[in-house]
């Protein structure tokens, strides 16, 4: 069975997907994509990360399975007001925290493009180190490694690292340049006590190296990570279409979402199980009418 994804589509998870096409071709364009997913055979077109408002998704709006929010904010052109509208527990982490790294001699340090490889390597590591199996990125990590490679080439990717006096990077992360937006993609940092803060600390440091560098938004890309919150204001929605061509591909859709509607029953009915388990035993009708009746 033919199934059409976008590219890295799973582990990589891409975000804010559409058609690319000049503005006079953008009809011509769709209608082309449409016709050619939608051809005869039988297929599964599963595409995950589309922007929500984009052509491809809202044609496609009928078969959307899945949403989830992109959090974002905009950048102004002095990072200090931006700083100045975060939480105050996250200023007041930033702000000791990089007190006690410059006493220390910890510096931000930019990757040049010969040492990406090496700082790849060292975000994986990094990674590894602080989200272990809570984590699935490192499952696809030769793809991203070859495409992070060609994007540093090409200056669409960028490593920031915090490095310490001795020279050991404490904490790196990996954003994404498209236009005048950066994004936010992969971190990793040490775990121990003496480095913590060391992650807010570098986006931090890097934000205000954007905002330098006039970039207009900041992106963390899809995920509802409680720390999102802390460094955006808004969010985009990206959405999951799925739909089925052909006879094979349209049984295949409804078999799959029959099976998602038996597990979301089994598992409120789990749920219902449990919640009266922990009320106690269940009483007949007779043990209550006696216990009235006394």
């Amino acid at each position: 069975m033919e199934r059409v994804r976008c590219v890295g589509q799973g582990t990589l998870a891409p975000d804010h997907l559409d058609l690319i096409a000049q503005s006079d071709h953008a009809t011509e364009v769709l209608d082309l994509v449409l016709r050619w997913l939608q051809r005869p055979g039988s297929r599964v077109v599963d595409l995950d990360g589309l922007a929500a408002t984009g052509a491809l998704a809202q044609s496609l709006s009928s078969h959307e399975i899945a949403r989830m929010a992109a959090p974002w904010t905009k950048l102004p052109a002095d990072s200090a007001e931006y700083l100045a509208a975060r939480a105050g527990q996250v200023r007041s982490t930033i702000s000791r925290t990089r007190k006690r790294f410059v006493r220390e001699g910890v510096y931000l340090r930019r990757v040049p493009t010969d040492d990406m490889p090496s700082a790849l390597d060292r975000l994986a590591e990094l990674h590894d180190s602080r989200w272990s199996e809570e984590s699935s990125f490192l499952d696809g990590w030769k793809r991203f490694r070859a495409a992070a490679v060609a994007g540093a080439a090409s200056e669409s990717v960028i490593i920031h690292e915090l490095v310490s006096a001795e020279g050991d990077v404490i904490a790196t992360e990996l954003d994404l340049l498209c236009g005048n937006s950066l994004a936010f993609y992969q971190a990793g940092r040490r775990t121990e006590r003496e480095w913590r803060g060391s992650g807010s600390v570098l986006r931090a440091d890097i934000l205000q190296w954007a905002c330098s560098q006039g970039f207009a938004e900041y992106d963390l890309l899809r995920g509802d990570e409680s720390y999102k919150a802390d460094w955006s204001d808004t969010k985009r929605q990206v959405v999951r279409c799925r739909m089925g061509v052909g006879p094979r591909g349209v049984s295949l859709i409804q078999a799959a979402r029959a099976q998602h509607i038996l597990r979301v029953g089994a598992t409120r009915c789990e749920a219902m199980a449990k919640e009266l388990i922990s009320r106690g035993p269940l009483k007949s009708r007779h043990e209550v009418h006696s216990e009235q009746s006394d």
